[in-house]
């Protein structure tokens, strides 16, 4: 199985086409950190968040959920400088 990911400039939730023998078979999102290239990992916030082993990646089904989950990332983050963490 092959992935594709559709980067738009420096998007963050990116669109993954899932294909097999050259035939989309799914579509997920992920959240993608494109000065790094990492992907989102499937470990909670304080855990190891980052992987670049795509195989690692949280995946949504809706691009929605994965905007909500990015947005809840940033509150937890911005809540652990602004605790001097």
């Amino acid at each position: 199985m092959a992935t594709n990911p559709e980067y738009i400039d420096a998007e963050e939730v990116v669109k993954i086409k899932e294909t097999h023998n050259g035939e989309v078979i799914g579509t997920v999102y992920c959240i993608h950190d494109p000065q790094f290239g990492h992907w989102m990992s499937n470990a909670l916030f304080g855990g190891e968040l980052w992987t670049k082993d795509f195989s690692r990646a949280r995946k949504f089904k809706k691009r929605r959920s994965a905007e909500m989950h990015l947005e809840d990332l940033q509150v937890w983050r911005n809540g652990k400088e602004r605790d001097g963490e």
